[in-house]
């Protein structure tokens, strides 16, 4: 049996084909119904104030002071460590506070 035989098979595990379709509409219209809540995900606007308060934070003087001082950390832990594994997390985690509200904000708004 081909891959796909073995897959469909499992899927569809019984030979009747009414029961086929039933499960096969059934597999169409959970896709279709998820689609469809994650269209109108992005239309909410209860937390507007919660989300720009936040966005704020990270991207002004807030992020910008956590993110040097988990460098700083970083760097003081790699120094008495003697190892660059602190400084790399330092360094992501600076990276991440600066980059990523955009990055979460380009991807709950992206639509497909």
């Amino acid at each position: 049996m081909t891959r796909s035989r073995i897959f469909v098979s499992r899927l569809l595990p019984q030979r009747d084909t009414v029961t086929a379709a039933l499960r096969v509409a059934l597999i169409l219209s959970v896709y279709a119904a998820i689609r469809v809540a994650a269209a109108h995900a992005g239309t909410d606007t209860t937390f507007d104030d919660l989300n720009t308060l936040m966005t704020d934070w990270s991207k002004g003087s807030l992020g910008k002071a956590l993110a040097m001082i988990s460098l700083l950390i970083g760097i003081g832990i790699a120094a008495a460590r003697q190892s660059f594994a602190s400084l790399f997390a330092g360094v992501g985690v600076a990276a991440g506070a600066s980059i990523g509200p955009g990055v979460i904000s380009q991807v709950v708004t992206a639509t497909f």
